[in-house]
């Protein structure tokens, strides 16, 4: 085979650095999501793969290479224990990607390998979803141009060359993306499928056990971010309410099965009439100003489950976004069709304070009064004897807050792991613990004084965002609090939390940690990071959210917004005809940009005194011919004015020699050949 044969099969040597670059730039993303040895396959196929390029070692022979691909699919298997799933799928792809790398060796092979890298990048939106994540990713793409520009390069294309003809490419089709974006039908995003391994951190989940734990970390991770139309409540009064946690087998607290709730719990804004317990808040929030209502949009980060946040009680649900997939529950709680998938934004107005369930039945208050037989026999015996001491359940009220306040107990995020007697210990022993410890205990001292009561899970406090004055709440901000059920007053919340650390429900979880890990006098992160890595946290939030508003958020319900404020009633004809005019004005952008160049190019002064010299001498009928140089037009002219040969041989000599000389004439130069055009033509 002939070396240009070669070539012309192999992949390009231009092309390999900018294929590698993409390659490695895309697993980066991934590393904290696929197991550290898969990693470190991508990098021996990566470095092998460039051993080769500069002939240290040959391709891996074949059998070689299905060994190797056996090998990483049992070993993807034997990790996850299957093959299905977003996760393992992408360890497999990868796996397989790697490999693919060994075999390359044609052209065809090098477009294959370009291919699968753009599907690949994609990959990164099954675990972030960001705008950094967004970022990257484009760059990536880039570089997988760069390397296909440099494919179909030849070997003496400048280093450079790919990669500046792959950003003019990206450059050029922002206006199509844009254009696509807006018009296109919204579909369910990439990102919706991702699914974060569980970690056990500060959060949300559907069980609460207090004492199983013996540390909970601290995770900054978003939960959720919240727009207020008003005034921002202070931090006190900002408690999330998640979940409603009203079964309890003596250590855990789980949620009532969907058996024993109503028919009608939960109610989703879609024509349907409001139910009786529904209508039955609106009569009492009729009663209560409506200054003291609170409108807000709450952006909430995917979970994977259908339960969401709100401030208490949840009365409307205006439109926000999410039409009719958000519900409000019978136990003044929000609630989604379905898991929670990809950024959600939707609208609440709650009216706080006020009074639920006051006529609430005996058969529905004894679910929140039962407890198991063989559960906490110390702390029944305390409540039925303080109960007994009391004049009424108010009073026993105030005695448990007391025992809270003036008990001894401490708040800390590394309490002792309970035993048997989860309750009774920590009341009795240990005294000390976080929010769950105080929810759940609270909730058995009230059931065992015949008093209903359950652990409401969700999140309070908040951070607000300088730069938007948006409130930022973070997997640290996770709490737990308690409602018990008075007569003539409902459901009543009590944080008993509040009664042994104040701090942390005025100045939150993550505030109160650092601040008691104070190194010589600065909290942990002001230490470490200095007030600067906070302030850069906010900005990186700020603009976080404004991609999630505006593009993230950009759904069916937004599109529709949008197109009918331009083109009023929606209509296929009305859409295809502002398809057209967009993308008609696109194209015709872009062919001014790539062509307009020849079609307004400033003619320079050397070329225009040349060209005023022809057409003088055109209008006397010696007009120059096409492709005419201007040593030939110039015989001609002799020949037809053999008395002005003199003249125009010394326009004609200046000209080339200025025209040809590599660099822009001077001022001197441009007046004597202006001088020389004049006595020739």
């Amino acid at each position: 085979m002939s070396q240009i044969e070669l070539a012309d099969f192999q992949v390009s040597r231009r092309a390999l650095p900018w294929m590698l670059a993409a390659f490695i730039a895309s697993v980066l993303p991934l590393a904290t999501s696929l197991p550290w040895w898969m990693l470190v396959v991508a990098a021996l196929c990566v470095a092998w793969r460039w051993a080769v390029h500069r002939g240290r070692v040959s391709y891996p022979p074949r059998r070689l290479q299905v060994l190797f691909a056996a090998a990483l699919v049992a070993g993807v298997y034997l990790h996850y224990r299957t093959l299905l799933g977003h996760v393992p799928g992408t360890a497999l792809l990868l796996a397989m990607y790697s490999l693919k790398l060994l075999e390359m060796y044609k052209e065809r092979d090098g477009y294959v390998v370009i291919l699968i890298g753009y599907f690949f990048s994609a990959m990164t939106f099954l675990f972030h979803f960001d705008i950094l994540t967004a970022t990257w990713v484009i760059a990536v793409v880039v570089l997988y141009t760069a390397g296909l520009v440099a494919i179909n390069s030849s070997l003496d294309t400048p280093r450079w060359a790919p990669l500046k003809r792959a950003l003019l490419m990206f450059v050029q089709s922002i206006p199509i993306a844009v254009l696509l974006f807006v018009v296109m039908p919204r579909l369910g995003p990439l990102w919706g499928m991702g699914l974060k391994p569980a970690e056990v951190r500060t959060g949300i989940t559907e069980e609460m056990a207090p004492g199983s734990v013996g540390e909970l970390a601290l995770s900054s991770e978003l939960a959720f971010r919240v727009e207020f139309s008003g005034a921002v409540p202070p931090p006190s009064r900002l408690y999330w309410r998640g979940l409603t946690l009203g079964r309890f087998d003596g250590r855990t607290w789980k949620q009532f099965p969907v058996v024993m709730l109503d028919d009608e719990m939960t109610w989703f804004p879609d024509g349907e009439p409001r139910p009786d317990w529904l209508r039955q808040l609106d009569a009492a929030a009729a009663t209560v100003p409506a200054a003291n209502a609170l409108d807000y949009v709450v952006y909430l980060e995917p979970t994977q489950q259908p339960w969401l946040f709100s401030l208490s009680v949840p009365m409307a649900l205006p439109d926000g976004g999410a039409g009719d997939e958000v519900g409000i529950v019978a136990d003044d709680r929000l609630r989604a069709r379905g898991a929670v998938k990809s950024l959600l934004r939707y609208a609440v107005h709650s009216v706080p304070g006020l009074p639920r369930d006051v006529d609430l039945p005996p058969a529905q208050r004894q679910p929140y009064l039962r407890l198991p037989e063989d559960a906490a026999p110390r702390t029944r015996q305390w409540a039925l004897q303080q109960r007994a001491e009391a004049a009424d359940d108010n009073a026993y009220l105030q005695r448990v807050l007391a025992l809270y306040r003036e008990g001894g107990f401490a708040y800390t995020l590394k309490p002792p792991v309970l035993g048997a007697q989860p309750v009774d210990e920590f009341l009795f022993d240990t005294k000390r613990g976080f929010c769950e410890h105080y929810a759940g205990s609270f909730t058995v001292l009230m059931r065992a004084a015949g008093i209903p009561a359950r652990v409401v899970a969700g999140y309070q406090g908040g951070e607000r965002n300088p730069f938007d004055e948006t409130i930022e709440v973070r997997q640290y901000d996770a709490h737990a609090w308690t409602e018990i059920w008075l007569p003539g007053r409902g459901w009543v919340e009590i944080d008993p939390t509040s009664y042994v650390s104040p701090d942390r429900i005025e100045r939150g979880q993550q505030q109160l940690a650092t601040e008691r890990a104070q190194l010589g006098g600065r909290s942990l992160a002001e230490t470490l990071f200095g007030n600067s890595f906070m302030a850069l946290r906010d900005v990186a939030a700020f603009v976080n959210h404004r991609w999630n508003t505006w593009v993230l958020g950009f759904d069916e319900g937004r599109q529709q917004g949008l197109l009918n404020q331009w083109l009023g009633n929606l209509s296929p004809y009305r859409i295809g005809l502002f398809v057209m005019a967009i993308g008609g004005g696109v194209v015709a952008v872009l062919l001014l940009w790539m062509f307009g160049g020849a079609l307004f190019a400033r003619v320079e002064p050397v070329q225009r005194e040349y060209q005023r010299f022809c057409k003088a001498w055109a209008a006397r009928g010696h007009a120059r011919h096409d492709g005419e140089g201007p040593h030939d037009y110039a015989a001609r002219l002799y020949a037809a004015e053999p008395r002005r040969t003199a003249e125009i041989a010394r326009f004609i000599a200046l000209y080339v020699q200025l025209a040809y000389a590599g660099k822009p004439a001077d001022r001197a130069a441009l007046a004597t050949l202006r001088e020389a055009r004049a006595a020739a033509a």
